[in-house]
């Protein structure tokens, strides 16, 4: 039975996995956003207070799923090191010795995103 449990660690490996395909799903979704912004941006004339709020308002959107995943990369490696390989070197400023810390770190992105999605409209071309 201990053998059992000790090998079951190994299922985070499937967390792991969901993290870093999370990860890189939102990454290139993030990155084909804000190249749309920017082409819409180039192609548009417009230059009224209005667009220019809209166009702040694009990119910090964009921004925060850039800002999600890597969020989601770094819950990843911090799985992978809680319960997988402990001599994972990571850097100086990532340094996740217990489950809080991971949750932290989950936790402040939700309430920034959560934060910055209070007070979006949708936009017209802008809109993402």
């Amino acid at each position: 039975m201990n053998r059992l449990l000790l090998s079951s660690r190994y299922l985070v490996n499937l967390a792991v996995i969901a993290a870093l395909v999370g990860a890189t799903a939102i990454l290139i979704y993030g990155l084909f956003v804000l190249a749309h912004i920017m082409i819409v941006l180039i192609n548009s004339h417009d230059f009224t207070r209005e667009a220019i709020n809209t166009i702040t308002l694009s990119f910090i959107q964009s921004i925060d799923l850039l800002f999600l995943s890597i969020a989601l990369y770094i819950i990843a490696l911090g799985l992978y090191h809680l319960f997988i390989d402990r001599s994972l070197r990571l850097p100086n400023w990532l340094k996740i010795d217990d489950f809080d810390e991971l949750k932290v770190i989950l936790v402040s992105n939700e309430c920034d995103y959560l934060s910055n999605s209070y007070n979006r409209k949708p936009y017209g071309k802008f809109n993402i």
